[in-house]
């Protein structure tokens, strides 16, 4: 058996950027309580398109310098709890990135919070253990 195929992960850290089948993943930086969370960035290089999950993050000026200038649709969190995001924070952040839709994430977690009123380009909500249509 080759050596790779006993080896299948990639270490993603910040920076770190990894391509499969035209799909190119970017490691993030995220401002979090883990000095090494991370958020992903996924390219789709033939569809030309660009997909943003934040992961558990704060608003900070450090991520905006790792993103490429056009977003068409970011994942964020926007409960405010546990270092993340509140949703006047998430709204900042998506109007910051020029995202064309948003998919606020962490909402009736630990809270009675609810995303309808979330502003913001396209929004899509998404409904537990469903797909979400793009």
């Amino acid at each position: 058996r080759a050596y790779g195929s006993r080896h299948n992960y990639v270490q993603f850290d910040r920076g770190t950027e990894w391509t499969k089948k035209g799909i190119c993943f970017t490691a993030i930086y995220a401002a979090h309580s883990d000095p090494y969370a991370i958020g992903v960035l996924i390219e789709d290089i033939k569809e030309n398109k660009n997909y943003y999950i934040t992961g558990d993050t704060l608003y900070h000026r450090s991520i905006f310098g790792g993103l490429p200038p056009k977003i068409d649709i970011v994942f964020l969190p926007i409960n405010g709890v546990g270092n993340n995001m509140n949703q006047a924070d998430a709204e900042r952040f998506a109007k910051r990135i020029g995202a064309s839709a948003v998919v606020p994430l962490h909402f009736g977690m630990f809270d009675a919070i609810v995303p309808d009123d979330f502003c913001g380009n396209r929004v899509i909500i998404p409904n537990i253990y469903q797909e979400i249509k793009m």
